[in-house]
């Protein structure tokens, strides 16, 4: 499988800032900046299948 290279990408409120680390399950990580400002690594399918498109920070604000 050849690897995409998502780097300045967006993804929802997700941009892509670099390739990361490959967590234990042996899967490619992204580093993203939200646009709240929050940095996570992000697995490349949660990305392109759009299962993740913030850090977090939009459930919260749903949640208050």
């Amino acid at each position: 499988m050849q690897l995409v290279d998502l780097e300045g990408k967006t993804f929802g409120s997700l941009t892509v800032l670099s390739m990361g680390e490959t967590d234990s399950n042996v899967k490619r990580l992204w580093l993203c900046k939200c646009e709240c400002g929050n940095r996570v690594n992000i697995p490349s399918g949660d990305l392109t299948r759009g299962r993740k498109k913030s850090c977090g920070c939009h459930k919260l604000k749903v949640e208050m």
